[in-house]
């Protein structure tokens, strides 16, 4: 099992945001495929139990990139129970979720050789959507209050704050190795509900 603790200088959010980016980054890249395929699939099942996931008739999800928790699994499980799932574009400063029907149908790369489905499938519209929602937020670090840490361009900041009359559901799914004690933060960082990993549920 791999453990991480940031023990770097939390006074200057800016440089400590980048000295975990780099110690994070090296942790995901030290897990084996084969235990990542395992930890994803339990993660899963933590998730599956969740009422909040239950009861979603929406799901936003993600589309992995090679060193993160797969989210391949869950988005063909969520697909068969006939919910409807939408992942991110980019789409200049922003990002913007569009529906997918399959995993097949999201392979386009975008600016940072991420999967992405079809500009031309359907976009979320948060002013018509109804439903519950939940938002599967990934993350390169996540700490027990809910804050995370991202990749440093602000993308899900700010939708998470976009939507914030939606009552939607913010949870934050990777690896227990990605949690730390505390994430440095400041006042445009949006606080997740809770962070699921392969050793289950924590609320924020």
């Amino acid at each position: 099992m791999v453990r991480f603790r940031y023990t770097g200088d939390m006074s200057g959010t800016v440089e400590a945001k980048r000295s975990m980016r780099r110690a994070i980054k090296a942790v995901l890249a030290a897990i084996s495929p084969e235990t990542r395929e395992e930890w994803s699939e339990r993660a899963f099942l933590a998730l599956s139990v969740l009422p909040e996931y239950r009861k979603a008739d929406i799901v936003l999800a993600f589309l992995s990139m090679d060193e993160e928790i797969d989210t391949g699994f869950l988005i063909e499980s969520v697909l068969a129970q006939g919910r409807s799932v939408y992942a991110p574009r980019i789409e200049g400063a922003d990002i913007g979720f569009h529906r997918i029907e399959s995993m097949d149908g999201a392979r386009e790369k975008g600016a940072f050789g991420i999967r992405e489905p079809g500009a031309a499938s359907p976009r979320f519209d948060p002013d018509s959507e109804t439903g519950n929602i939940l938002v599967l937020v990934p993350g390169l670090a996540f700490d027990r209050t809910g804050f995370r840490l991202g990749r440093g361009k602000g993308y899900y900041d700010r939708f998470l704050a976009s939507i914030g009359g939606l009552g939607a559901f913010r949870a934050g799914f990777g690896f227990s190795a990605q949690i730390v004690d505390s994430v440095p933060h400041d006042e445009r960082d949006v606080r997740l509900d809770a962070v699921v990993t392969e050793e289950g549920v924590f609320r924020a």
